[in-house]
């Protein structure tokens, strides 16, 4: 698979984009000849990096488990990706046998390859002002680019000050939403000058590092959100991207780098809706059109009824999209898989070893609160009455109610014990 890659990237259209080539064999073997890092992130490289390293985190368990991967795939009910990692699904969807694997995983790795490389092509880098750069940095915000990652703000509040951003700038240098990976957990995209001033203006939010605020009525204290520019040089998921799409559409062509609906044994997940995209009759073009210019919401395209276990393939481990994963299925019944990590201190996640377990004790699986902790109706055999049960009260031998009895109470004193005798 690595050839492939190392072939598109001399190709004469493509060669100046990558000017270090994209030999990740040679690489490997020769780990002098490895590229610097902000060669290996940029747009051209990174995609097909990360798709590769997907996959090749598959055929290591298909192989260590002495399965097909269509024998592995039987396993599953759906299979989606976050952002361009829709694409390594499609393969793992699509693929039967050893030998489709392959055909299928050049095709994948081709798509990302374009994908980066034309996105790149529509949108080149551009000098940043040293003061913005030296700026964001002496914040810890990293440098600026044409992402920006912000968490514990709730999606709303993204958006309005999105739109509160755009309102000063021209047309052709506003933001958008990106990436929407949880309930307070957005990714905005757009020219990082103009990400910077929405970054300005969530910093005067932000609570001081370090500060306490304890002592502060909870209606005056800042905010402990937290953004970050990506290492990433493109806008994925934004209007910036509609031209690379035409021109991905015809490499798709050129290429034969097409994915049929017919092909899918298994529901593949819109990034966008959450959708069986074994409807489109040219899934690769939709997948890039995801990718380059849609919003994606990774909620929509995690709701899988029935499931019991998710598997992150992806090389990101405890920092990647795993541990977003599992904080948005928390308490649901769903447990988080790292299938590219192996080994870790957090123990309400599995890691790649316990999908080389065959014993049937060994399955892990995360609680679910709607059936741990919902009530039941029973029926005493003493009074032979019906009774509402929680574990509070099993555990007290009361009714489940609790009043808040503190001194001096927020309300009268009468109050609370008029509640109390009811």
């Amino acid at each position: 698979m690595s050839e492939v890659l190392r072939r598109y990237a001399a190709n004469p259209d493509t060669s100046t984009i990558h000017s270090k080539g994209l030999d990740v064999l040679g690489w490997l073997e020769r780990p002098s000849t490895q590229p610097d890092d902000e060669y290996l992130v940029s747009a051209p490289v990174s995609p097909a990096l990360i798709g590769l390293t997907q996959l090749m985190h598959y055929v290591v368990m298909c192989r260590t488990l002495d399965l097909t991967p269509g024998q592995v795939r039987s396993h599953f009910v759906a299979a989606t990706g976050h952002s361009q990692g829709i694409i390594s699904a499609a393969v793992i969807a699509a693929s039967s046998s050893w030998e489709s694997f392959y055909q299928n995983a050049e095709r994948g790795l081709g798509l990302l390859f374009w994908l980066g490389t034309r996105a790149q092509q529509v949108y080149p880098a551009t000098t940043l002002n040293p003061v913005i750069l030296q700026d964001s940095l002496n914040h810890n915000e990293g440098t600026p680019s044409p992402m920006l990652a912000i968490t514990h703000l709730r999606y709303a509040d993204v958006v309005q000050h999105v739109e509160l951003t755009n309102s000063h700038l021209p047309e052709d240098r506003r933001i958008s939403i990106a990436l929407v990976n949880g309930p307070r957990s957005c990714v905005c995209t757009g020219p990082p000058q103009s990400l910077y001033g929405l970054n300005l203006r969530l910093r005067k939010l932000k609570a001081p590092s370090g500060a306490d605020q304890s002592r502060i009525p909870f209606s005056k204290r800042h905010l402990k959100i937290s953004t970050r520019f990506l290492p990433v040089t493109v806008p994925f998921h934004s209007v910036y991207l509609k031209a690379a799409t035409d021109l991905i559409a015809q490499d798709i062509e050129k290429y034969q780098l097409r994915f049929d609906g017919m092909d899918l044994a298994i529901p593949l997940l819109a990034t966008d809706t959450g959708a069986d995209l074994r409807d489109h009759s040219n899934i690769s073009l939709e997948m890039i059109a995801q990718t380059c210019n849609r919003t994606a919401y990774w909620v929509k395209s995690t709701a899988v009824p029935d499931v019991t276990h998710i598997l992150d393939f992806g090389p990101g481990g405890v920092s990647g999209i795993g541990s977003l994963t599992n904080r948005n299925k928390e308490g649901t019944g769903v447990r988080i898989v790292f299938a590219g990590a192996l080994t870790g201190t957090r123990k309400n996640i599995s890691y790649k070893p316990a999908l080389f377990d065959s014993r049937p004790e060994s399955v892990q699986y995360s609680p679910d609160w709607s059936r741990d902790f919902r009530p039941q109706l029973v029926r005493t055999t003493c009074d032979d009455q019906l009774h509402i049960e929680t574990r509070m009260s099993r555990l007290l031998g009361k009714p489940p109610l609790m009043v808040a009895g503190m001194t001096p109470s927020t309300v009268s004193s009468k109050f609370v014990a008029a509640v109390l005798n009811s």
